[in-house]
């Protein structure tokens, strides 16, 4: 793994300090800026006269970086005086939230005492003008807003992290499509798994979302990962190159071979074991506990088959009579395997080997 005696040696440093984070709640100290064109395409087309699209799914794989981009995305906007953006819950009432949010915002409040007008959300409160009588219908409410930020040149962003088809989802998906054909300052940023996506798309009565603009986050340059490893472990730029080799240029994998590299960088072997136990128990078994069973036989054939050539998986999939096109296409757009010069390859570190020991 990382035993390369090209200059340098890796010593344990201990846990204080470490610089890679396991936690997905804390923002990564070391951070390799593989999707920097996703979060640099959001932020161009959104605050372009003309947007081509106004709202987008960041897709990708557990641990592939949707929150981190997210987080910048949302830093960027909050830094522009013209933007107000609003973070959701996705479990949350979130046209409530919606009218909350900007009731706080000092220009709606002008232009409510200005206007004489008095609004109460339901289960919220509002905001009163003495002698006023209060709208209620929290849509008219939302609109009326909309339309004062639109008159000021405001735009509102919201962003959703980890999404998944439920009613509340699906509800503010109906309420976002008629916002954007009334043609309202409002863009929006999701970011979830593949599956959920599909399952949002299935909605018959959300056409919008069939054709909602998708961002699939690709794999880290590898390059730019040794980088990081060279710098912070002060090594030989070949150990480090095969530090990030070992990562497939998966974005949590770097982040779990950095940490463990840390904490035990003079024992190799120890480092490797913890590295894909992490990945196996936090990653691993929830993608392969959720996959149907073709796919499991698909993604085992693959594994079993030598250099994964498509040839083959295609003749063992005809004789196990399953559809080679259907498990491939979700496959691929689940992020778990890629297609490299006729071969079918695991875009994730040792997963061949996971899906070996896992298959029955």
């Amino acid at each position: 793994m990382t035993t390369e005696n090209t200059a340098g040696t890796l010593t344990s440093k201990g846990i204080i300090n470490n610089p890679f984070t396991l936690d997905p709640h804390v923002f990564p100290q070391t951070l390799v800026s593989g999707s920097t064109e996703s979060v640099q395409e959001i932020i161009d087309v959104f605050t372009s006269e003309t947007p081509v699209y106004k709202s987008c799914f960041i897709t990708g794989i557990q641990g592939s970086g949707k929150t981190v981009s997210l987080s910048f995305i949302a830093e960027h906007f909050q830094n522009q005086k013209d933007w107000i953006v609003i973070e959701f819950n996705p479990k949350e009432d979130m046209k409530q939230h919606l009218a909350s949010r900007l009731l706080e915002e000092q220009p709606i409040k002008m232009e409510l005492s200005k206007a004489k007008i008095s609004v109460m959300v339901p289960g919220i409160g509002g905001f009163e003008v003495e002698g006023a009588e209060p709208i209620k219908d929290i849509n008219v409410i939302i609109e009326k807003m909309l339309s004062w930020l639109k008159d000021i040149n405001k735009k509102v962003l919201i962003i959703l992290d980890d999404v998944f088809p439920s009613e509340n989802i699906q509800s503010f998906a109906y309420d976002y499509q008629r916002l954007a054909r009334l043609n309202f300052p409002v863009f929006l940023v999701m970011t979830g798994l593949y599956e959920n996506l599909q399952g949002l798309q299935e909605n018959n009565q959300l056409s919008g979302l069939s054709r909602i603009y998708r961002i699939h986050l690709a794999p880290l340059d590898l390059d730019l990962m040794a980088a990081q490893y060279f710098t912070v472990f002060q090594i030989g730029y070949g150990k480090a190159l095969n530090m990030a080799t070992e990562t497939k240029g998966y974005p949590l994998a770097f982040q779990v071979l950095g940490h463990y590299t840390w904490n035990n960088g003079d024992d190799p072997n120890l480092v490797l074991s913890k590295f894909k136990g992490y990945l196996e128990e936090c990653v691993y078994d929830k993608v392969w506990e959720n996959l149907p069973k073709n796919d499991k036989l698909f993604l085992y054939t693959i594994a079993k088959t030598a250099d994964g050539g498509m040839k083959k998986v295609k003749e063992s999939c005809k004789e196990h009579k399953i559809s080679y096109l259907s498990c491939f296409k979700q496959m691929k757009e689940k992020g778990i395997i890629k297609e490299v010069e006729g071969c079918l390859i695991f875009t994730l570190p040792y997963f061949d080997e996971y899906v070996l020991k896992s298959y029955e």
